[in-house]
């Protein structure tokens, strides 16, 4: 596994200033900067939902451990 990381060290690393940069990218992003062809139906995802939902509720369970939450 650490070679295959190695190996593609530099997508990883642009994929990560990215990541920094604007906190969310999609999938179409993540093909080209690896510079393979999105796969046929990748576009239609129900993950940025779901995302979303377990987003809130790690805020929710976050601001319970917090004094006053």
């Amino acid at each position: 596994a650490g070679a295959i990381l190695q190996r593609h060290r530099d997508v990883l690393d642009r994929l990560t200033e990215l990541l920094i940069e604007r906190e969310m990218i999609d999938g179409a992003e993540v093909y080209a900067l690896a510079g393979r062809p999105q796969p046929v139906g990748a576009e239609e995802t129900i993950a940025p939902q779901r995302a979303s939902a377990a987003a809130d509720r790690v805020r929710e369970i976050s601001n319970q451990r917090q004094p006053g939450g």
